[in-house]
C-alpha cells in the first residue's frame, strides 16, 4: 500500500477525528490543546490564540537524533487486520530457523581495527561521512569503543550504527551471507517518547550470518527497513503489511539479536504470511532490503556482532562468544562494484556509491526474489 494512503488512513483513525492533512498548517484550527503532530518534517503543536485553538508554526524534526528501539521482543497481540471473530490462516507454517555456525572464529589475518590495516588503502573508508550515530560503548566488548561520529551521540542500550540514506534506497549485502531471521514491526505510526507522532514508523529488521571465509560467523542485522526482496509476503498479504500502531502483532522468525540476548524464534501463523526466504544465501553487493523512515528521518541502521574466543560479559542469554562492535570503526569498508577487488576482510558499503547502481528492476521497493 502506498505511504500516502497509509498516512491518510492513520489520520482518519486518530482520536481527534476533526482534523485532516490539509488542516495541519500554521493558523489552521485544531481541537486538543497541546496536542503534537509530526507532519511533512515538522512537529506542530495545538496552542491557544485568544479564544481559539490553532496549529503553531511547527519546528523541524531533528533528523540526526537516534531513535531508540526497545531491545525486548514485543509481546504477541491480536492482529489489527482481523475482526474479533476472524482467525489467522493456520495452513501456513513458520519456516524452520537456519542453523548457525558462529563457533568458527575469524582468521587473524583478516583486516580489522584489532588486527591490521589493508595493504592498499585506495578507496577504503571514503564514504564514512554517511555514518551517523553510533552504539552504546558500554556494550562494545571488542574493538574501538566509539564509532566514526561520536559527536552525534547514542542512547542507552543502542546496539546499531546509523547511516543517512534516502527513503526506499536499496540496501546491499556487505559480504556473502545467509538470511537467518526477521522481525516485521512496520507500522503506520508510533507515539514517540516525547509525545509526538512518528509517521510512518518503518521497523522491519533482517539478520544475516556471514558465509565468507574472511569473517565466518559474523552477524549483521539491518533495521528500520521498509521492505525486502527476501520477504515475499510483506505488503502483499494483509497480515504482513503495516500494523496501525507500533509494534503490531508478532511477526518474527529465525535468529534475532538484542542488546543483551539472542535467540531463535519459531514464528507463528501470522509471521508465516511474510513468506521469508530464510536460509537464502546472498552474494556481496546483492540487494537485501530497502531503507525506511521514522517520521521524516530516512535510515537503515546496522547492528554487527563478531565471534571471538573471549566471552562477552554483557550477554545475559545466548551466544557469549558474540561481541557487539562499532561496525563503522571496527571494519574497513569499500564501495561495491562487480569488478572491484576486495582485500581479505574488507566489507562492501551497504549502499550504492562510486558510480555503481543496482539493476533498474531491483530499485523498486516491492521487488521480490523468486523462491
Amino acid at each position: 500500500m502506498a505511504k500516502g494512503v497509509l498516512v491518510g488512513l492513520l489520520l482518519s483513525l486518530l482520536p481527534v477525528t476533526s482534523f485532516s492533512a490539509t488542516k495541519i498548517s500554521t493558523g489552521a484550527v485544531c481541537k486538543v490543546h497541546k496536542q503534537k503532530v509530526t507532519y511533512h518534517g515538522k512537529i506542530f503543536t495545538c496552542v491557544k490564540s485568544g479564544k481559539k485553538l490553532i496549529w503553531n508554526k511547527g519546528v523541524p524534526v531533528k533528523v540526526s537524533t537516534p531513535t531508540p528501539t526497545p531491545t525486548q521482543t514485543p509481546t504477541p497481540t491480536a492482529s489489527p487486520f482481523l475482526s474479533p471473530t476472524a482467525k489467522p490462516p493456520l495452513k501456513q507454517k513458520p519456516t524452520p530457523s537456519p542453523a548457525r555456525t558462529s563457533t568458527i572464529f575469524p582468521p587473524e589475518n583478516s583486516v580489522s581495527a584489532i588486527t591490521k590495516r589493508p595493504i592498499n588503502m585506495q578507496g577504503i573508508n571514503v564514504q564514512h561521512f554517511l555514518f551517523s550515530g553510533g552504539m552504546d560503548p558500554a556494550f562494545v566488548t571488542l574493538g574501538p569503543k566509539t564509532g566514526s561520529r561520536p559527536e552525534l551521540g547514542y542512547y542507552d542500550g543502542k546496539s546499531g550504527v546509523n547511516f543517512e540514506i534516502g527513503d526506499g534506497e536499496p540496501i546491499l549485502a556487505p559480504v556473502d551471507a545467509r538470511f537467518i531471521g526477521f522481525n516485521n514491526r512496520n507500522s503506520d505510526f508510533r507515539n514517540g517518547m516525547d509525545g509526538t507522532l512518528q509517521v510512518p514508523f518503518d521497523d522491519l529488521e533482517l539478520c544475516f550470518e556471514s558465509m565468507s571465509s574472511d569473517w565466518p560467523g559474523l552477524i549483521f542485522c539491518f533495521y528500520h527497513l521498509q521492505n525486502s526482496p527476501l520477504l515475499l509476503g510483506i505488503d502483499k498479504d494483509p497480515l504482513c503489511s503495516n500494523a496501525k500502531e507500533w509494534p503490531g502483532p508478532m511477526r518474527a522468525e529465525g535468529w534475532l539479536f538484542y542488546t543483551e540476548n539472542d535467540s531463535a524464534m519459531a514464528g507463528n501463523a501470522i509471521s508465516a504470511t511474510c513468506e521469508a526466504l530464510l536460509g537464502r544465501e546472498v552474494k556481496r553487493g546483492a540487494v537485501i532490503a530497502y531503507s525506511g523512515s521514522v517520521g521524516a528521518h530516512s535510515q537503515a541502521p546496522i547492528r554487527m556482532k563478531v565471534p571471538d574466543k573471549s566471552f562477552d560479559p554483557t550477554v545475559k542469554s545466548g551466544d557469549v562468544n558474540l561481541h557487539w562492535v562499532q561496525g563503522d570503526a571496527f571494519f574497513y569498508w569499500k564501495c561495491f562494484a562487480p569488478d572491484a577487488t576486495f582485500e581479505q576482510g574488507v566489507l562492501a558499503y551497504p549502499w550504492e556509491c562510486n558510480g555503481f547502481k543496482v539493476p533498474t528492476e531491483q530499485r523498486l521497493v516491492d521487488y521480490k526474489y523468486e523462491k
